[in-house]
């Protein structure tokens, strides 16, 4: 039987954070990035990376992970921001890039299927 809850903190988004090392340009560089994001933080970076022309939508990927990299570097070798962020090199901007989340939920075919 699964316990019923009470405290709503429980429920809240873990503000505490992780150290994570990176390895580019044959040094090591520490950054410290926030473990969960609200799922509104997430869901503005979709809104402010989609944009709307001549009836057409379009979603730029490239704003969304800088915008998602802003929301969850707290401490890093360098200001984060927009600019900076676009600035970084390949070797460092992959590797950045693999700590945010896809911008959509990929809805398994078995959910699709179901009546």
């Amino acid at each position: 039987m699964v316990e019923e809850g009470k405290d709503f903190s429980e429920l809240m988004v873990d503000q505490s954070t992780k150290e994570v090392e990176i390895e580019a340009k044959g040094k090591v560089w520490k950054f410290a990035v926030r473990k969960e994001i609200a799922r509104s933080v997430k869901n503005k970076c979709i809104s402010e990376a989609t944009s709307y022309e001549t009836g057409k939508f379009r979603f730029d990927l490239d704003l969304y992970n800088r915008l998602y990299l802003k929301a969850i570097l707290t401490e890093a070798p360098f200001p984060v921001n927009l600019t900076t962020l676009a600035s970084l090199g390949d070797e460092i901007g992959k590797k950045l890039e693999a700590l945010v989340a896809p911008p959509f939920d990929v809805i398994p075919d078995e959910a699709l299927k179901k009546e």
